[in-house]
């Protein structure tokens, strides 16, 4: 066994230290903060995009001479975008917090799945005002 020096690096590269190693790690950490913010960015905007479109949907199925009830079915939609989209929006925007702005932007698609087939099954005559 013989005690031979290190192995100087290469003429022109900087010595390994503690922080060069932990540069791979710190690009990766901020590569994924960008994913991360751009799919919390992307599922807010998506969802901002269906709560616009609700207002269509329920105007094209709105009774020309009935009482204006259809449009009671905006309401929850309204809350879920007030209370879940636009958090998720404004956390994505700003860049803090994202893992709570993803599992809001989650939360958000989920209630907006659950209440908009309630609302087409109340539309289609088969909720539970209509007996059926």
């Amino acid at each position: 066994m013989t005690d031979q020096p290190a192995a100087s690096p290469a003429p022109g590269t900087p010595p390994q230290t503690a922080e060069t190693l932990a540069r791979p790690r710190r690009r990766l950490r901020v590569s994924m903060r960008r994913w991360l913010r751009a799919m919390v960015l992307v599922a807010a905007i998506a969802l901002t995009g269906f709560w616009i479109y609700t207002f269509h949907a329920i105007g094209a199925r709105a009774s020309p001479q009935g009482d204006g009830m259809e449009w009671m079915a905006a309401f929850p939609m309204t809350l879920i975008f007030l209370l879940l989209t636009l958090p998720a929006l404004i956390i994505g925007l700003f860049g803090r917090a994202l893992i709570l702005g993803a599992l809001v932007a989650a939360a958000a698609g989920f209630v907006n799945v659950w209440i908009w087939l309630e609302i087409l099954a109340e539309f289609a005559g088969h909720g539970p005002g209509t007996g059926g």
